[in-house]
């Protein structure tokens, strides 16, 4: 085998060939090797060793050594990047993904964002091996990245969960500077039919209000408590919005509300404190609930 630099299959010479020209008994022209490194090996079946490799599942030793020896004398081999670069690039995308969770952007976006991310390290690695005599190996970022964000997200999700509105949605700021406040009650709220409406419609708030900026609370009473009755399996969802985003979130419930029960108010808040927003929001709410009581119960409180 005669090498040439990786200018297409390396040149292949039957050793019968070449051993007949020593013998003079045939014509052989010796110049091919002239600047040219040549190994010698066996290459007929049964007699050479074949591996599997990158570029082919079936390629003999020879082969093998002709691209190291290549590799190395013209500098063609694949090359790593630097440990510490990686380490940048995993510190930077772990920092990245902390000010997501904690500056309160939707997390649907960072979920989006994510998977983007995710997928782009891994065209990183794919391109960079088999295009390129660099190896971009994005293993460090992408094990980081995912290590983290399942943890936090995790996190997130159980802390919303638990403590949906508890900091955000009595923000005094917030809360004052709205013009309205809107509570909703979502009966049967475990049907299959209601929570992929309720699901929607969270979908739409968050959208217009940004995510955690309202009050969800899934279980008034547990089922076996005295007070439980029609409050069993009743979601109530209550949020602050100017009027304009009022007029569109309420032409979305309205949708919703053909599809599944659902009762709602809306209410001006405008210039009333937080204790007079609160004692409207119980009042509202304690008034649907009386109404859907009668209506299930044909009973007047």
């Amino acid at each position: 085998m005669v090498l040439c630099n990786k200018s297409g299959n390396y040149k292949r010479i039957s050793f019968s060939d070449l051993y007949l020209a020593t013998k003079g008994k045939s014509d052989f022209d010796w110049s091919i090797f002239r600047s040219r490194i040549v190994i010698l090996g066996p290459t007929a079946p049964g007699i050479s060793v074949i591996k599997p490799t990158s570029a082919s599942p079936i390629t003999d030793d020879n082969t093998i050594l002709a691209t190291a020896i290549d590799d190395s004398i013209n500098d063609t081999g694949l090359r790593e990047i630097k440990d510490e670069v990686l380490l940048g690039i995993t510190v930077l995308l772990v920092a990245f993904l902390c000010w997501c969770f904690l500056s309160g952007i939707s997390q649907n976006i960072v979920d989006t964002g994510f998977f983007v991310g995710q997928s782009a390290l891994v065209l990183i690695s794919l391109i960079s091996v088999s295009y390129t005599n660099t190896v971009v190996d994005m293993t460090l970022p992408f094990n980081a990245g995912m290590a983290y964000f399942l943890a936090a997200r995790s996190f997130h999700a159980a802390k919303k969960s638990s403590e949906q509105g508890a900091e955000y949605f009595w923000n005094p700021n917030h809360a004052e500077s709205a013009d309205v406040v809107i509570p909703i009650l979502i009966p049967n709220a475990s049907h299959r039919k209601s929570r992929l409406a309720v699901a929607f419609l969270k979908k739409q708030i968050v959208k217009f209000i940004g995510d955690n900026n309202y009050l969800d609370v899934e279980q008034i009473t547990e089922a076996e408590t005295f007070l439980s009755g029609v409050a069993h399996d009743t979601e109530v969802i209550v949020f602050f919005a100017n009027k304009e985003i009022a007029h569109k979130l309420e032409s979305e419930i309205k949708i919703i509300s053909e599809t599944v029960e659902m009762s709602y108010r809306i209410k001006e808040v405008a210039g009333i404190d937080i204790e007079g927003t609160r004692l409207i929001v119980w009042r509202e709410v304690t008034d649907m609930f009386t109404i859907l009581y009668t209506k299930k119960t044909n009973k007047i409180p």
